[in-house]
């Protein structure tokens, strides 16, 4: 399974090439999107990997946060998140307050 990473829309020509389309892949969000001025250049960055990529299934090691992932599952494309140690950590925070 590849782990795709990117970072301004400069990084994209050489982030997609080599990764086989139609394939599971993996992204991570820990570190990418806990500042909301990172959120713009997360979204940008998975909306051209989708369409470039055109994934079978999206895993996701830490936040899979609807405002970034819903309308990939509303075009029937699997999303799958395994919360990082952190996001636990946050959760269970946020459950005792």
């Amino acid at each position: 399974i590849n782990n795709v990473r990117w970072g301004t829309p400069e990084s994209y020509d050489y982030c997609f090439p080599g990764i086989p389309k139609n394939s599971i892949i993996s992204i991570g969000t820990v570190g990418c999107i806990r500042e909301k001025c990172n959120w713009q250049r997360f979204n940008d960055g998975l909306e051209v990997m989708v369409k470039t990529l055109k994934p079978r299934i999206i895993l996701v090691y830490g936040s899979a946060q609807d405002k970034f992932f819903a309308k990939y599952i509303q075009e029937d494309i699997p999303i799958i998140a395994y919360p990082s140690k952190t996001h636990l950590v946050f959760e269970k925070r946020s459950k005792h307050e």
